[in-house]
């Protein structure tokens, strides 16, 4: 009995033992878990403290592409084409008095038949080249600006006109002769316009400016004696005028475009008057044959410019 109990109580003590370690490693895991779970939890532990902070740079600076529809700022270019013109050029005299009577020389019909033969029409053409400077201002699609352009603009062409006296027998002839020349053209214009992807379409007007030079000649009797009637007048000088036109513009590239371009170009019309200049030395009616001023037979001469240019050409905006 007394080895039973001994036996008894010696089993309750390892019982109690076994579950005194099993209780103490649930509570208190080892060092070895301990040390592996913070090896595993440090990564997430740094991760969220301290977020990787990644270093930021400034995004390159993108140059203007060829597809904005920006037309803002300064340009230069050049420019060729074509002129057509109409030039008007009219002569005329008056009615005084007939030949030999109040300083004057002519009797009313010839009045009549030169002032029809002094109304010529001059279309000379030829070809345009310059260069062209300008800036644009934009509001949306909306684009306004001014542009300033110096050409080439040599025309250069001599018309006449010829008829026949009625009232002198024999029936001799008389000739009016006409000659306009210009060098250069430039102009001053406001541009406006609306954009289209690509594109610029636009309307312009302004000041225009040219040279003026013209010369007429009359003569009677052409070709038939030395002694005549002949009389000149000149115009040499920088004109005015005005012009007026659209055109439309395409890029190609960042900077670069090209432009096809209408202009109209419109001289007031200059005016002339030969006084005292008109001289005849006719042997049969004066018998001295010296020369003979008729101060009162005047010749009026006046110069209407239009001309149509046709321009294509490139800019280069900065």
């Amino acid at each position: 009995m007394k080895i039973t109990n001994k036996i008894l109580a010696i089993c309750a003590v390892c019982l109690l033992t076994s579950f005194s370690a099993i209780s103490q490693e649930v509570i208190q895991p080892s060092d070895k878990s301990v040390a592996t779970n913070e090896v595993k939890a440090t990564p997430e532990t740094t991760e969220t403290v301290k977020p990787k902070v990644e270093e930021t740079k400034a995004a390159p600076v993108k140059r203007q592409s060829a597809d904005s529809d920006s037309w803002k700022g300064f340009y230069v270019g050049g420019n060729v084409g074509g002129t057509t013109s109409n030039h008007s050029l009219v002569t005329s005299t008056a009615f005084c008095g007939g030949f030999n009577i109040n300083n004057c020389y002519f009797a009313q019909s010839s009045v009549d038949l030169i002032n029809r033969a002094g109304n010529r029409e001059a279309k000379p053409k030829g070809f345009t080249g310059g260069v062209q400077a300008g800036y644009n201002f934009q509001a949306g699609k909306f684009v306004a600006g001014v542009e300033v352009d110096f050409n080439s603009a040599r025309q250069n062409q001599t018309v006449s006109g010829r008829d026949t006296y009625t009232n002198v027998t024999p029936a001799y002839q008389f000739q009016v002769t006409q000659t306009i020349k210009t060098d250069w053209l430039m102009t001053v214009r406001p541009r406006a316009g609306f954009t289209a992807g690509k594109a610029l379409i636009y309307g312009t007007g302004g000041l225009a400016v040219t040279n003026v030079n013209y010369q007429m000649n009359f003569e009677d009797f052409p070709g038939a004696f030395q002694s005549k009637a002949t009389a000149s007048n000149t115009i040499k000088e920088t004109k005015a005028g005005w012009t007026a036109g659209a055109g439309a513009e395409f890029k190609v590239s960042d900077n670069w475009s090209v432009k096809g371009e209408y202009l109209y170009t419109q001289f007031n019309t200059s005016g002339t008057t030969n006084n005292g200049s008109f001289v005849f030395t006719n042997a049969s009616a004066i018998p001295s044959g010296s020369p003979t001023l008729v101060p009162n037979q005047i010749f009026t001469s006046n110069v209407k410019l239009k001309s149509h240019h046709l321009r294509f050409g490139f800019n280069y905006r900065f």
